[in-house]
């Protein structure tokens, strides 16, 4: 229910990304990264009609705390 406050992570490293959602693994992605990244949230509708009312916009999300640490050895 994406209406609801859900926690959401990635984790990755130079051989693989694995995804959570409220601390739950989801997915993992045999692809990863092996330098810093920088945090962008974005916020998407998918409308089910083509007509939109100019009157609605903008739309508003709440982001609640972010955290970001570095792994430690183990991972």
């Amino acid at each position: 229910d994406a209406t609801d406050w859900h926690s959401y992570a990635a984790a990755w490293d130079a051989g693989e990304t694995r995804f959570y959602v409220d601390d739950e693994l989801v997915r993992v992605v045999p692809q990863g990264l092996a330098y810093p990244l920088v945090l962008m949230v974005d916020l998407f509708e998918f409308p089910e009609g083509a007509d939109r009312d100019p009157a609605a916009y903008p739309k508003v999300a709440e982001v609640g705390p972010v955290r970001g640490y570095r792994p430690t050895a183990d991972r």
